[in-house]
């Protein structure tokens, strides 16, 4: 399983509540086309960081996540990130579980 996880910052001018409403509103829905996605995961944070929340992609292999960020839907993903994420640093990862 291979997970691509982008630690983000809001919009200037964009408080965390409507940070939170445009992700989970707008951009999920845009994120969950995207095919061979396996999981997706929303985690905002709910206390004063320097970023304010942390997406995670999950997907098979690494050919499928290159297939979902190459694909329209992928494209139409990064475009609408614009309207609500001023930075972003991006992981790609594989998971180990302990407990």
């Amino acid at each position: 399983m291979i997970k691509l996880m982008y630690i983000l910052k809001r919009r200037e001018g964009m408080s965390r509540e409507e940070f939170r409403e445009y992700w989970l509103k707008n951009h999920a829905p845009i994120v969950l086309k995207m095919p061979k996605l396996r999981k997706y995961v929303v985690n905002v944070s709910s206390g004063d960081s320097e970023f304010d929340g942390v997406a995670e992609l999950w997907f098979d292999t690494a050919d499928d996540m290159n297939t979902a960020l190459k694909s329209e839907e992928g494209r139409a993903v990064v475009k609408d990130a614009g309207n609500f994420v001023s930075k972003a640093y991006v992981l790609t990862v594989e998971e180990h579980s302990l407990l």
